[in-house]
């Protein structure tokens, strides 16, 4: 039986909707991306390399369905994560 997957969707705003969990670090990385941080500060602010924080972001973009950092922000702008508060 094949595994079922859940893609999730931007909502208009005030609906409820689902996110993939995210690692304790994939939060961090996904918050000071919303930030508008560079993959360089990031990688300063959490004292590793910018190439985990790209890791990062690739798990989190496949998690949320998306394709790079204006989607990410758009959609955890419209979010109502408390982790991303």
């Amino acid at each position: 039986m094949p595994a079922l997957t859940c893609t999730p969707r931007l909502h208009p705003p005030g609906a409820m909707a689902y996110y993939p969990p995210m690692t304790g670090r994939e939060t961090e990385v996904a918050h000071l991306a919303r930030q508008g941080m560079t993959n360089a500060e990031i990688a300063a602010e959490l004292f590793v390399t910018p190439k985990a924080v790209e890791y990062h972001l690739g798990n989190i973009y496949a998690k949320f369905g998306v394709t790079g950092r204006h989607q990410l922000r758009r959609l955890l702008s419209e979010s109502r994560r408390p982790a991303l508060a």
